[in-house]
């Protein structure tokens, strides 16, 4: 993935709305550049990862199921931690890193999934 700045910060501005039209452009190309190149194109692929891994994330810092996890607030983690293009490498080290941060030191995991909706312009 050849971009100018990592794709984390560009989501970061797009999320707090200080984004450019170009950094926005920016950021949804690394996404496809890297289903292409660590998913061989495979959204599919991609996402069945993506949810695994936060799912196992998740039981190992909170001790509760993904499944206890309501439907638009999966939805919208699987969306953000996906398009944060994580190594597939390391995609387990990831994902606990992406989901402790939401955790600790306050648990702001509800209130950053409506702000992806919201973002998204999904019902907060």
């Amino acid at each position: 993935m050849a971009h100018s700045e990592p794709q984390a910060l560009l989501v970061n501005r797009i999320v707090r709305g200080q984004a450019s039209h170009r950094e926005v452009d920016q950021a949804a190309q690394n996404f496809q550049d890297w289903l292409r190149d660590e998913w061989a194109g495979d959204q599919t692929l991609s996402l069945a990862y993506c949810v695994n891994e936060l799912a196992d994330a998740y039981e190992d810092l909170t001790g509760r199921s993904w499944q206890t996890v309501s439907m638009p607030d999966a939805s919208a983690h699987i969306w953000m931690f996906s398009f944060l293009c994580p190594r597939r490498a390391d995609l387990s080290g990831q994902a606990l890193e992406y989901l402790g941060a939401l955790l600790a030191p306050t648990d702001r995991f509800a209130a950053v999934a409506r702000q992806i909706r919201v973002l998204r312009g999904e019902s907060g």
